[in-house]
């Protein structure tokens, strides 16, 4: 018997492999179409329908990828670092390995050559990503160095802002007075003024006592209702100020004067709540 020969079918010069790797049975299928052409006894450089179509997709996929990169390098470059409006764009990211690829871009279009860039596969033994993801990999084991670079997203610079702020507020109230209710009241306003319990619907009318046409609130009891004016007499005479809204930063300040205003403070809200009670 006569033994058949083996034959191997390859692919002709003017059509490239790489189009067929990334696809077994697009491979399969090209194959199988240049063995039909050869038993019909056609010429190498005859190509299917199937494979100009074939041909024709990879080719408009691989220039699609390029535009797409050129869109990214162009928007990259008309950005140049600024920020606008909004949130940041990824394409416009400010590090400073970005920045150094455009600078050596531009330097290179303006020698009058041309640069063009394109996807590889990774981890495909290509020499020049091999020899990157080395590089990045040494780089990220053995040095531990900082950041290179001092820009930082809103949300962190917010972080710290709101951190510092709660340290300092911490610092203070530790360094304050004592908190009471009574105190919290008056810092608030919320508590037993005619206002307040009216709000709630515990009070029929949010007007004090001393006058149908005013509001019973803490600036009113503190500066001029005329029930607690006793009080406010006797703290006036011993700290030497008008108890006043235009003299409460001065009467702050002072330790002494301070301690004898909370203390006032004190008395006419509790004196307050308890006649809204009643």
């Amino acid at each position: 018997m006569k033994a058949f020969e083996k034959r191997e079918f390859r692919f002709p010069e003017n059509v490239s492999r790489s189009l067929y790797k990334s696809n077994p049975s697009r491979e399969r299928e090209g194959l199988r179409a240049f063995a039909f052409n050869r038993k019909l006894g056609l010429k190498k450089e005859v190509v299917t329908r199937v494979e100009r179509g074939m041909l024709r997709r990879f080719d408009h996929l691989e220039r699609a990828n390029e535009s797409r990169l050129t869109k990214q390098i162009c928007r990259a470059n008309a950005c140049d670092g600024k920020v606008g409006k909004g949130r940041p764009r990824k394409s416009c990211a400010d590090h400073i390995g970005a920045q150094e690829a455009r600078r050596d871009i531009s330097e290179i279009v303006a020698e009058g050559r041309a640069v063009r860039l394109f996807w590889v596969r990774a981890h495909a033994g290509i020499a020049g990503n091999e020899r990157a993801d080395e590089l990045a990999r040494r780089a990220a084991l053995t040095k531990k160095t900082a950041a290179d670079y001092d820009r930082f997203p809103l949300s962190y610079a917010k972080r710290v802002i709101r951190a510092a702020s709660l340290e300092e507020w911490q610092e203070r109230y530790a360094e304050g007075a004592e908190m009471t209710s009574h105190l919290a009241q008056t810092l608030t306003g919320h508590g037993g003024f005619s206002q307040y319990l009216h709000r709630f619907k515990l009070k029929d009318s949010p007007y004090c006592a001393c006058d149908p046409a005013k509001i019973q609130d803490v600036l009113h009891v503190l500066e001029e209702c005329p029930m607690f004016l006793r009080e406010r007499v006797a703290l006036e005479t011993e700290i030497g100020v008008i108890v006043g809204r235009g003299e409460f930063p001065t009467i702050v300040e002072d330790d002494h004067k301070r301690a004898k205003f909370f203390n006032y403070c004190c008395k006419v809200v509790e004196r307050c709540s308890k006649l809204n009670r009643n």
